[in-house]
């Protein structure tokens, strides 16, 4: 079965244990507010803050049946799925989320826009408390984007210098990390969670990558963060993977997500 469309359907027992990870906050961000280095007062940045995405009364975005339609298409099970492509645009970059509906449940992947200011997440609420994010605010503004990434990417109209980016992790994820639950473990100090973001030209060779650490060492990420993503030049695209210590022969069993905001780049 399609791994997407069975996170989406378990039922999440969290089980109640003390937490044995801490939080990591401002203190512990090596990188500072703009990735380590000083903004050249000469160039002009473009920062996308994902405010132009109308939300719905939950407070979030993650794509509608408005978008491409693909299907509907036998699941190999008796039943369909059809899937939207949606899109958001701002400044020069696109992203891409899709929607799908199987039978009488959905579910999406890609790039779902939040302004939920919960910062925890309950298995019996997981909607909408799949798209709150630790902190329980954007890093500036109200929206946020949050990435549940299976092959889906941003894409700009022309090659771009990127420069850095703020990132928190999903209340989701470390309600996962603290807690585990029937798929995913509880993590110790010797598991880790890391977002890989990769640069890609137009003909999709790789440029370089960058890895954001969400958990390791006992430690999480609880506060909005900024990595730097200045090696990602030239680049057309850009990918977002994870990998991680909980992992077996389907891929990552902790929850895959990572929230995003202010992704910047130089204005030519």
């Amino acid at each position: 079965m399609n791994k997407k469309i069975f996170n989406w359907m378990m039922v999440v027992a969290l089980m109640a244990t003390p937490m044995v990870l801490t939080s990591c906050g401002d203190d512990d961000d090596d990188e500072g507010d703009n990735g380590g280095k000083d903004d050249d007062p000469k160039t002009e940045y473009v920062t996308i803050g994902f405010e132009n995405q109308q939300v719905n009364g939950e407070g979030f975005w993650r794509g509608t049946t408005d978008g491409q339609k693909y299907g509907p298409y036998d699941d190999g099970n008796g039943g369909t799925v059809t899937t939207y492509v949606n899109t958001y645009k701002e400044g020069a970059a696109t992203f891409t989320t899709n929607y799908s509906i199987w039978g009488s449940m959905d579910y999406w992947s890609g790039f779902a826009i939040s302004q939920r200011t919960e910062k925890t997440f309950d298995s019996m609420t997981r909607m909408p408390d799949e798209y709150n994010n630790i902190v329980g605010k954007a890093n500036s503004g109200k929206s946020f984007a949050v990435v549940y990434s299976y092959d889906e990417y941003v894409e700009f109209d022309k090659p771009v210098k990127l420069t850095d980016m703020a990132y928190t992790n999903s209340a989701y994820t470390v309600n996962t990390i603290v807690n585990g639950d029937p798929y995913a473990k509880k993590f110790d100090e010797n598991d880790f969670l890391t977002c890989t973001v990769t640069g890609l030209r137009a003909d999709t060779t790789v440029v370089a990558s960058v890895d954001i650490d969400l958990a390791s060492k006992g430690q999480y990420v609880d506060s909005w963060k900024t990595v730097d993503l200045s090696k990602l030049k030239n680049v057309k695209f850009i990918t977002f993977s994870f990998k991680g210590t909980d992992t077996n022969d389907y891929g990552l069993n902790t929850p895959a997500y990572i929230c995003i905001d202010d992704l910047r780049y130089e204005k030519e």
